[in-house]
């Protein structure tokens, strides 16, 4: 016979045979003053930050760079930001160089800051380099690689490879149309021979003009001239010693340019006798007297002459003592 339990009390399950009523959780009252926390403060701040012609950040007259560490600390209440460099704020030693750079790159460029930073730093720039070549000429970085910084300078660009020890400088490529204009090409020639500091490179990009330039190249011009006429003048005689006997003196024959032989003869009071005089000036024929004792004076006349002759630049002397010769 099975066991009963005894003492059993009956339980109603029925109510599990139903579906259940979601019962609706009230919800959480909404906090109406969310919206205040943002203080107008932070929110300026904000709209500053995400301005990026707002370079720098000015608190108290001292001048940082929108990314130095220093920014985070400002309060919220005298945070303020301005896009240039004022004339008399005291710019953070510890972004100093940071400042200077970005105020050679425009807007879009402000993420190659460190990389330019790195890339100066490697070349031992200064910061006196970087004030002459930023703040003084006014540069801009108009573009930046691993190696290369790309300058411009007016209508000049330049570009500077960093290297070991120093650097090498490129200057733009230019067709010359005329004695004055050039027609600007791609491309970059060397401007400096060699390895040169960075120093260097900055006084030379900072200090070039077109009109220099050309001025430069008229000298370097007539440098030229000068160097070739005395090497033909070298080779030509303008002191004759003519044949006539006599046992104390020694007659030459001298071409003049005008008149300066003579009046080193007459001014510097030379034992030189002028006999004869022919032709006209410029170049004259003079015929001499000297002691035999003084031919080294009359060949330094005549080297003189010819000296006279390069700086004035005068090719026509030549053929006037190749007659002569």
């Amino acid at each position: 016979m099975p066991r009963v339990v005894r003492k059993y009390q009956v339980q109603d399950f029925s109510h599990l045979l139903t579906p259940m009523e979601e019962k609706i959780q009230p919800k959480e009252p909404k906090k109406e003053n969310n919206a205040n926390e943002i203080s107008d403060a932070k929110r300026r701040r904000d709209h500053l930050m995400d301005d990026q012609k707002m370079r720098y950040v000015l608190y108290r007259n001292q001048l940082h760079d929108r990314d130095c560490v220093r920014v985070a600390k400002i309060p919220d209440e005298e945070f303020t930001m301005c896009s240039d460099i004022p004339m008399s704020a005291n710019i953070c030693p510890g972004c100093f160089r940071r400042v200077i750079v970005r105020q050679s790159l425009c807007a879009n460029m402000s993420k190659y800051v460190n990389l330019a930073v790195r890339i100066l730093d490697r070349l031992g720039a200064s910061n006196y380099d970087l004030q002459v070549l930023f703040c003084k000429s006014k540069a801009k970085l108009i573009a930046i690689d691993k190696e290369n910084l790309h300058f411009q300078i007016g209508e000049e660009l330049w570009r500077v490879h960093a290297i070991e020890n120093g650097c090498r400088l490129y200057h733009n490529n230019y067709t010359l149309l005329s004695s004055e204009t050039r027609f600007f090409e791609q491309g970059y020639h060397l401007q400096s021979v060699g390895i040169v500091p960075f120093y260097k490179a900055v006084r030379t990009m900072c200090q070039y003009t077109w009109e220099g330039h050309l001025q430069w190249a008229k000298v370097k011009e007539q440098a030229q001239k000068k160097q070739q006429l005395r090497n033909v003048l070298l080779t030509v005689e303008n002191l004759i010693c003519l044949s006539k006997f006599s046992i104390f003196y020694r007659y030459y024959r001298i071409v003049d340019i005008d008149g300066y032989l003579q009046h080193r003869i007459k001014s510097e009071k030379l034992p030189i006798r002028i006999v004869k005089t022919q032709g006209e000036k410029p170049f004259e024929q003079l015929t001499i007297r000297t002691r035999r004792c003084y031919d080294e004076t009359v060949r330094q006349l005549g080297d003189s002459a010819k000296e006279r002759c390069v700086q004035q630049l005068c090719e026509k002397y030549v053929s006037a003592c190749v007659k002569e010769s």
